[in-house]
């Protein structure tokens, strides 16, 4: 909501009949500090009853010798249109929850208050229209507005505590609705009509923005509107485009069509509220723009959308494209809070050539599951460039010798835009246990993933104790089911001499936890490479944990099946 300075205009009075308007540069640098405004702050209560207004008065002195003209918005002149205020209790900032609005970034004549030379102008406003006072206690007040020479002295209110403030609408919108449903307010047919166009072109705007952080893009669109890539920055406005996209898609709208009185002037395009999702205000600007394009309607919805607690909650620091891409160099951390940044984001006029590198990676991580100590196990990870440019990955490398890259295509050169390479990865567990690292990918794309997780667990080959027979049940009885829970192992003997040990039939039974019955039959699957089966039993030409299909089948009863482990050293 605060507005750059450089949109403040200074009227000089002169000795012809006529004034001369001077325009600052663009710069944000204000007229010179001695010809800014001073503020003060006075209030007649300073112990407010629960069902009394929080009043106070502001005074805007002007010291300079010419008049000065400020936008009607930075001023109380015709309410709160905006957090000019700081509120404070025991420290803490009262969250604002008063109008946020698109606005002009050239106000009119009509849009302008002067303050002429050595006067002073004083305006009374109600806070509590726009904080929240819901807390007993003694708050903090100062006004700090553009232009100023500095805020003004605080004032302390003591304040009883009273209900949250909720704009007045023909409804309150709480979120989305099934099925989804744009209501309005106030509008006429036609107002509707384009009201209408603007949601489908606002989420055709909001879906590409997904789709460019999705491909974890970060080229000149991005830092043109956002600043130099810091991944926590960027993946902020990644997650706030994807609230926004949520709402355009398929959240409940409600549009009110505004009186230029409410919109407080004619240079508004829209306001909401922070806390009411999901009521747009619509104001004389709106109508008068294009349903696409730089300052459109589609992006101003992008613009309120943003506004929202619920989706990113941003301000107004800088209206205009000059001073969201000022901010965006100058403070990339405001630039990420600021509304119109990701209107022109959105917008993209005119379109930014993106060369910048990026890359996908086919998964969140590589999960190797169990694997025996001694044993490996082995994975393949895909990347896709997916950026305007090619991305040159230098290096990859585990942090864990139990992760070893055993082959790349990524790392032998620069990979073409919509090309893919390969990271094969072994998982070698030296002990038993889980593990876990990242798999580090260095290269020049800004906000590609830099680290693939990677996890395993080795599992132990110490011999178990063989489980003791169990005695077979009379030759009538059927076959009994798989033992719930997990089966015993039965281990064979140490490599040196496997080639002699034979698992007989009955051992591997009763390690799958089966019982077989006099007669019965019994059937080995099919084995894992490294066991040979045969009617007498098992034997394994390699150390390793092995599991065996086995199936009992009782005389004259159905068939059991079940699987025994057996571990070799």
């Amino acid at each position: 909501m605060l507005k750059p300075l450089a949109t403040w205009l200074r009227v000089a009075a002169v000795t012809v009949a006529f004034a001369v308007v001077l325009v600052p540069p663009a710069t944000g640098t204000a007229v010179g500090s001695a010809d800014a405004l001073q503020a003060s702050l006075a209030a007649d209560a300073l112990v407010v009853a629960p069902d009394a207004p929080v009043s106070v008065r502001v005074s805007i002195r002007n010291p300079t010798a010419d008049d000065i003209s400020v936008p009607a918005w930075d001023t109380p002149a015709r309410g709160v249109m905006g957090p000019l205020f700081r509120v404070t209790l025991d420290g803490a900032a009262v969250p604002y929850t008063g109008m946020l609005a698109k606005r002009v970034d050239d106000p009119s004549a009509a849009d302008l208050v002067t303050v002429e030379a050595g006067s002073t102008r004083t305006w009374t406003v109600d806070l509590g229209t726009a904080w929240a006072f819901t807390r007993s206690g003694t708050y903090a007040v100062q006004f700090d507005a553009p232009g100023m020479s500095g805020p003004s002295q605080p004032i302390l209110l003591t304040v009883a505590a009273r209900g949250a403030n909720t704009p007045p609408s023909t409804r309150i919108a709480g979120g989305p609705l099934t099925p989804r449903a744009i209501t309005y307010a106030n509008c006429t047919t036609g107002q509707e009509t384009q009201a209408s166009a603007a949601v489908p072109a606002a989420d055709a705007y909001a879906a590409e923005m997904q789709a460019y952080f999705t491909t974890n893009r970060a080229g000149q669109r991005y830092t043109t509107w956002f600043g130099t890539v810091d991944r926590g920055r960027w993946s902020t406005v990644a997650a706030n485009i994807a609230r926004i996209r949520a709402v355009t898609s398929g959240t409940s709208l409600e549009f009110t069509c505004a009186t230029i009185d409410d919109c407080g002037g004619t240079g508004v395009y829209a306001y909401v509220h922070r806390n009411q999702p999901y009521r747009v205000y619509l104001c004389n600007q709106f109508w008068t723009t294009t349903t696409t394009g730089t300052d459109s309607r589609a992006g101003t919805l992008i613009h309120e959308i943003a506004h929202f607690n619920a989706v990113a909650g941003t301000y107004d620091h800088v209206y205009g494209q000059a001073g969201a891409a000022n901010l965006a160099a100058t403070d990339p951390a405001q630039a990420i809070d600021n509304s119109d940044n990701y209107e022109y984001f959105a917008e993209n006029t005119p379109a930014t050539t993106d060369t910048g590198a990026a890359f996908t990676a086919d998964t969140g991580g590589l999960a190797f599951g169990e694997v025996a100590v001694g044993d490996t196990a082995t994975r393949t990870l895909t990347l896709t460039s997916t950026g305007g440019g090619p991305a040159l990955i230098s290096t990859v490398s585990s942090g864990d010798a139990s992760f070893q890259v055993t082959a790349s295509t990524c790392s032998s050169g620069a990979i073409p835009a919509a090309s893919t390479c390969t990271i094969t990865v072994r998982f070698a567990p030296q002990a038993a246990g889980a593990r876990t690292t990242s798999l580090a990918i260095a290269s020049d794309a800004p906000a590609a993933p830099d680290g693939i997780a990677l996890s395993g667990t080795g599992v132990s080959t110490a011999v178990p104790p063989v489980p003791a027979p169990v005695a077979p049940p009379a030759a009538t009885a059927a076959p009994q089911p798989a033992v719930t829970g997990a089966a015993p192992r039965v281990a064979a003997r140490p490599l040196a001499a496997r080639r002699k040990a034979l698992i007989s039939p009955a051992r591997l039974v009763t390690a799958a936890g089966l019982q077989a019955p006099t007669g019965s039959r019994v059937r080995i699957g099919r084995v894992p490479r490294g066991v040979t089966a045969t009617s007498s039993g098992v034997r394994a030409s390699r150390a390793g944990t092995f599991r065996i299909p086995i199936t009992v089948t009782a005389p004259g009863g159905r068939p059991v099946s079940g699987t025994a482990t057996i571990i070799v050293r």
